[in-house]
This record gives structure tokens, C-alpha cells and sequence, in this order.
């Protein structure tokens, strides 16, 4: 076997894998409202601010874009977004962990976090 033939063979699963797992994480990060028309938006909303670099920028480029002079319908909308990305990230990153390995590790992990907590508010008088 060549050494060109060796390397593609190597690399190409690694891409492939890293692309799978790239889409994986971003439709992860998609919303799944049940509602098309609110995952629209949320993607939307998501889009506008990636194009800012801070609140004001952000602020003046949502009033510029924005439909409705009404605050109900804006404040309405606002919540349902904000409502959708705290839902989302009501999954904590431990819970994930336990999730994703066998019951008696996620147990052991669980107890563990248990003990440390008690430990760390102990010392530190929390």
C-alpha cells in the first residue's frame, strides 16, 4: 500500500467523523419547539445576533429590522425566544455525561458530585 493510499484512508474517516459530529452539535443547537414557525425564528433571532458584537450594535440592528412598532407583539415574541433557550439549556453538561454512560458510572459520578458539594460548602461556609 502506498503511502497516499494510506494517508487518505486515515484521514478521510477522521473527517468524515469530525463533519459528523460538527452537524451533530449544530442541530443539537437547534431549536425544537414543535412549532415550525417558532424554530424559524428563534434561527432567525440566532442569525441577528451572531452579526453583532455587543447589545448596542445588536439593539440598533433589531429596531432597524423589526416589524411592529407594538411592544406587546415585541415583548410576546422576545419571551417565546428567551422561553425556547432556556429550555434548551435546562440540560446541564453533567447530566449529559451521566446520561452517556452506563447506569452504575452515572451513579458513582452522581454520588460523587454529592460528596464534593458538601465538602467544598463545608469549607468554604457557603
Amino acid at each position: 500500500m502506498s503511502t497516499k493510499k494510506l494517508k487518505s484512508s486515515f484521514i478521510v474517516p477522521i473527517l468524515v467523523g469530525t463533519v459528523e459530529t460538527i452537524m451533530e452539535e449544530r442541530m443539537s443547537l437547534l431549536p425544537n419547539t414543535g412549532d415550525p414557525k417558532m424554530d424559524k425564528a428563534f434561527i432567525n433571532f440566532k442569525e441577528h445576533v451572531d452579526k453583532c458584537k455587543d447589545f448596542a450594535t445588536f439593539l440598533q440592528h433589531f429596531n432597524y429590522i423589526v416589524k411592529t412598532d407594538d411592544p406587546e407583539i415585541l415583548n410576546r415574541w422576545l419571551l417565546k425566544v428567551l422561553f425556547v433557550l432556556l429550555k434548551q439549556q435546562a440540560v446541564h453538561d453533567f447530566d449529559k455525561l451521566c446520561a452517556a454512560v452506563p447506569e452504575h458510572k452515572a451513579k458513582e459520578l452522581r454520588e460523587w458530585l454529592e460528596a464534593y458539594l458538601i465538602k467544598y460548602t463545608k469549607d468554604n461556609n457557603v
